[in-house]
Formats: structure tokens, C-alpha cells, sequence
């Protein structure tokens, strides 16, 4: 256990970068965390809660509400439009996976996800 957390430590920079990621400040929260349910984001062109598969958002507002509900502590619903990315093996979203399984105490998972990405 130890060694997986000084592991995850040590790799959790790197990571960000592997993910494309330009900032390691977390998101500012928006509708998305404060109004919608599990498995949804703010639309901000219909001003409504949509599930994160609807065919008008694309992967980068997925992304962005993934990285927003991770950094509020929401993992499960993180998780949830995590799911709903085009790309399952695309390496920032193996991150975010491994992302919110860690945080989530699901360490060991976490890490074959980051291991993944890389």
C-alpha cells in the first residue's frame, strides 16, 4: 500500500502532463457541480442540465465537466461522464479515471488506470 501511494505521488505530476492538462489549478465550479445530476453537464448554449452523452456536447466539455466534478469531490458522477467519452483510451481520460478511482480509495485501480495512460 505504501509503495502504490509513493508511486501515485511521485507520478501524479507527470500525469497531468501525459493528460494534456496546461494548469494543475483546480477548476472553478460551475452548474455543472452545483445544479445537475450524476451524469450530466451545464449546456450553456440551452442553459440546461444534459446528459453527458448528448450528441451536442463534445469531448472537450466532457472533459472539462469530468475535471470539475473530480476536483469537487464528486468521483462517482466524475466517473459517470467519464463513461460517455468517444475515446476510452485516450490518455487523459485513462487519468481522470485513474484520477477518480484514488481518490476515491480505490487505489490499486487507480494506479493500473495511470499505468494505462501512460
Amino acid at each position: 500500500m505504501f509503495r502504490t501511494t509513493l508511486i501515485a505521488t511521485f507520478l501524479a505530476p507527470s500525469l497531468a502532463l501525459a493528460a494534456g492538462s496546461d494548469t494543475s489549478t483546480p477548476p472553478k465550479s460551475t452548474k455543472t457541480t452545483t445544479e445537475c445530476e450524476a451524469g450530466q453537464i451545464y449546456d450553456t448554449r440551452t442553459k440546461t442540465c444534459v446528459a453527458a452523452r448528448d450528441s451536442r456536447l463534445d469531448d472537450d466539455q466532457r472533459y472539462q465537466a469530468v475535471r470539475e466534478l473530480a476536483y469537487a469531490g464528486r468521483y462517482q458522477h466524475s466517473l459517470k461522464v467519464l463513461a460517455a467519452m468517444s475515446d476510452q483510451n485516450d490518455d487523459r481520460v485513462l487519468t481522470y479515471y485513474g484520477f477518480n478511482h484514488r481518490r476515491a480509495g480505490r487505489v490499486a485501480l487507480g494506479m493500473e488506470f495511470y499505468r494505462k495512460a501512460l
